[in-house]
């Protein structure tokens, strides 16, 4: 496989390579990758919490209603009470 970057990325690896943590611009890839793949699967998990707690504050919030877009968007925007359809 063959990758072009930046010049700036070739710097920051160059960097990293010079500090003495990483030997090789591979090593410098493969971390960053690995911390790439870790921070994705954090969000994962953090937008199913998000998503489990709405679900469980909407079972809380009581019977729902049907309303219309309009009012709707009027409540959430302006703090319109909302009408029943």
């Amino acid at each position: 496989m063959t990758i072009t970057l930046s010049p700036d990325l070739v710097a920051l690896i160059e960097e990293k390579i010079a500090s003495g943590r990483f030997p090789s611009a591979e090593a410098v890839v493969r971390e960053a990758l690995i911390q790439l793949d870790a921070a994705e699967a954090s969000l994962a998990e953090d937008d199913e919490a998000w998503l489990k707690q709405a679900y469980e504050e909407g079972i809380a919030s009581g019977e729902p209603i049907e309303v219309d877009l309009d009012n709707l968007r009027d409540h959430v925007l302006n703090g319109a009470p909302l009408r029943r359809l």
